[in-house]
């Protein structure tokens, strides 16, 4: 789909209904399979992420919105500082900030006005959303690490089960929340309520991992398919020969950014 002079570990690739939107540096780049690639020049740095119809990312002291599409870029909302990242589940939005002295506090915006939603006692090390949810992983003093949900209106917070060692690196929302256990070796889906867990595979490195009905894992192997109750299948051998550093999926294709070299990226494209 796409080749850029321009590092694999500095860009992220997100999915909607038509197609994928890689997110780099300085441009997001439209990809819809069958169709030409655009590039819209934005100056995005890093933590931008994309909404239903899109580009949500912090440039000169605003949020800004640009359309997927093109076109001039509208601002949301003034905040001096550049968050740590945004995310976002349809047209709902949050994002993470950290003060000078590591305190973590998740934002959404009532209008114009932002408005804290949870104040961290720990660190944050990952955030997701699904529909007006925020769900996090906060590791805490005693070492140990939790997944806590909030509303982005704010209110009391649930959180889940405590657990020790290695933080999971990303947790991924499609109507549960899926994460890969580093310290197990275990692919794991929770429910939205945080009552509820079971590990999907065992014994299986799956990071980076994107979800649409099955879960798609990346590891040095390949890329693989990961459905309820069946072994992993391989879709991909070995990343085509590069590592895999972010994926995406769709109701159509799963598309993956691989490392082509230094600071080189390509975008491939596979139909489900």
């Amino acid at each position: 789909m796409l080749a850029l002079s321009s590092s694999a570990y500095h860009a992220s690739i997100e999915a909607d209904e038509q197609g994928f939107v890689l997110l780099t540096a300085t441009a997001a780049h439209r990809l819809v399979p069958g169709m030409p690639t655009s590039e819209t020049p934005l100056d995005l740095a890093y933590g931008a992420t994309t909404t239903r119809d899109s580009v949500l990312f912090w440039s000169g002291g605003s949020i800004l919105l640009a359309p997927k599409s093109g076109g001039t870029p509208r601002a949301l909302g003034r905040m001096p500082e550049r968050p740590q990242s945004f995310v976002s589940s349809g047209d709902d939005f949050a994002w993470l900030e950290q003060t000078s002295d590591r305190r973590f506090s998740i934002f959404a915006l009532s209008g114009e006005k932002r408005r804290v939603a949870y104040a961290a006692t720990g660190t944050i090390e990952a955030l997701t959303m699904l529909s007006d949810w925020i769900f996090f992983v906060e590791r805490l003093a005693d070492g140990s690490w939790r997944i806590g949900g909030v509303k982005s209106g704010g209110g009391t917070p649930t959180f889940g089960a405590s657990h020790r060692g290695r933080t999971p690196a990303m947790l991924v929302a499609w109507q549960d929340l899926y994460y890969y256990d580093g310290n197990t070796r275990e692919v794991r889906r929770l429910s939205p309520d945080l009552t509820h867990e079971e590990t999907l595979a065992k014994d299986f490195i799956c990071s980076p991992m994107a979800v649409w009905e099955h879960v798609y894992c990346a590891r040095v192997e390949g890329l693989f398919e990961l459905r309820a109750g069946a072994s992993p299948r391989r879709l991909v051998a070995g990343g085509l020969g590069a590592p895999i550093t972010d994926l995406a999926v769709n109701a159509r294709h799963v598309a993956f950014v691989s490392d082509a070299g230094a600071d080189k990226l390509v975008v491939k494209v596979l139909p489900r």
